[in-house]
């Protein structure tokens, strides 16, 4: 196949989110923090944040997007798991490659605090080149998890919202794990290294 995420392994792709949904995720993670809903993360994969697998507003927006998704990788897919997180000042991602259940990637920005610098995902593509790919509010970076290395550099100052979607190739290597049902993870229980 001749497009980006075939090509490079990975495409970004604008306006993924509209506004107000981009509103809805934004005070439903600011809810979880407040609720306690989400884990404080203070191992070295991912420092100075705090996050929550699969939040109910994650999951549908996991639905809602799996179309525009499989628009850019030219197949079907399968939804595996949402995602999302706070990063604050010093916040961290080691660099890593996903696991099998999240083979199509999407990082979504949902937003910054005022006044927090534009800070880009670092990519590694398919034929080694590594990138700083600053993603737009409402964007969502498509990329093959499993298969591209990827990580953050140090947030110099603010907070950043992110809310990762993952899913499967529906008659792909990874199928089985579709729904997260293979590798069940950690981070259910606040422990993740993703």
């Amino acid at each position: 196949m001749n497009l980006p995420f075939w090509e490079n392994g990975y495409q970004l792709v604008e306006g993924l989110l509209d506004e107000s949904k981009l509103a809805l995720a934004s005070a439903a993670i600011d809810h979880s923090s407040a609720s306690g809903l989400t884990k404080l993360r203070t191992d070295k994969a991912v420092g100075h944040a705090e996050d929550e697998y699969s939040p109910r507003i994650g999951d549908m927006l996991l639905e809602h997007c799996r179309p525009a998704v499989e628009k850019v990788v030219g197949r079907e897919l399968v939804s595996s798991y949402a995602y999302w997180r706070i990063y604050r000042e010093g916040g961290v991602m080691m660099r890593h490659k996903d696991r099998a259940a999240s083979e199509v990637a999407v990082s979504i920005s949902l937003g910054a605090e005022p006044g927090t610098p534009a800070w880009p995902l670092c990519i590694q593509d398919l034929h080694g080149t590594e990138m700083a790919v600053t993603i737009p509010r409402g964007a969502g970076l498509v990329y093959q998890g499993h298969a591209v290395e990827h990580w953050r550099e140090p947030l110099e100052k603010g907070a950043h919202k992110q809310l990762f979607i993952f899913y499967v190739f529906k008659h792909g290597e990874f199928a089985a794990h579709a729904g997260d049902k293979i590798d069940v993870p950690v981070s259910r229980w606040g422990n993740a290294d993703e």
